[in-house]
């Protein structure tokens, strides 16, 4: 019966979410004029979880966005990308894991940087790469990257990493509010496609089909507001 408990939680979809809320955890976020918030992110399960974020380069600040409810404002971002302005979060899985979807939930002031380029490595050992590089808005917006492949697990290993990093540009000196990021895995086994939010749609690049989030083919064109660019990242609005 043990076995067979595990391997239904092994089945279900298995999330990692950063939230910055303010209640206190062994490594909080604090700053003058805001809250203190934990960094440590919310793991559903003990097999894959986040570790705390980590910011070079820009001066960070919890502050409510709503009751309950904090983002992490950041500013001093560059014109352009720089390797010495970035936030940086790291996940480890014990089994082998496949990475299905992330999920940026931020916005921009009038002055505030506004492009977002987003780097990922599924491995320890292999430099980040973009898979990002987005507008960012005034209004709170998702930004989801999806079909990022299965963790890294070196022959002895005994969990695989990965990395994410943000990095916000062209702005005026305005804040980048960055309200939750939220990782979807599955074990590497398991057939998924992901979880975004409720009526997201997708479509396969260079054809005229288009998909659910289950995978099933759908007519028509997607519900306006909805784009996928060539790296697969999807801007809900």
């Amino acid at each position: 019966m043990v076995m067979a408990s595990a391997s239904m939680a092994l089945a279900q979809n298995q999330t990692i979410v950063y939230e910055w809320l303010n209640h206190p955890c062994s490594t909080n976020i604090n700053c003058n004029e805001g809250c203190s918030a934990c960094a440590l992110p919310e793991n559903s399960t003990s097999l894959f979880f986040g570790t705390n974020s980590i910011w070079v380069g820009v001066p960070i600040c919890p502050l409510p966005v709503s009751v309950g409810n904090n983002a992490l404002y950041s500013n001093a971002w560059p014109t352009f990308p720089s390797p010495n302005h970035y936030g940086l979060l790291s996940a480890l899985a014990q089994i082998p894991m496949q990475v299905d979807s992330i999920i940026i939930r931020h916005r921009r002031e009038v002055a505030g940087p506004q492009r977002l380029k987003v780097g990922y490595t599924k491995s320890a050992s292999e430099p980040l790469i973009e898979v990002a590089d987005v507008q960012v808005g005034v209004e709170f917006e998702h930004t989801v990257i999806t079909n990022l492949g299965c963790l890294d697990m070196p022959p002895g290993a005994s969990f695989g990493t990965m990395q994410l990093r943000v990095q916000a540009y062209q702005g005026n000196g305005g804040n980048w509010h960055l309200d939750a990021i939220r990782i979807v895995g599955s074990p590497c086994s398991a057939i998924s496609t992901g979880i975004g939010h409720p009526g997201e749609r997708t479509r396969e690049e260079g054809t005229h089909t288009y998909f659910d989030v289950l995978g099933r083919p759908i007519k028509g064109e997607p519900a306006p507001g909805v784009y996928i660019g060539p790296r697969r990242v999807v801007q809900l609005f």
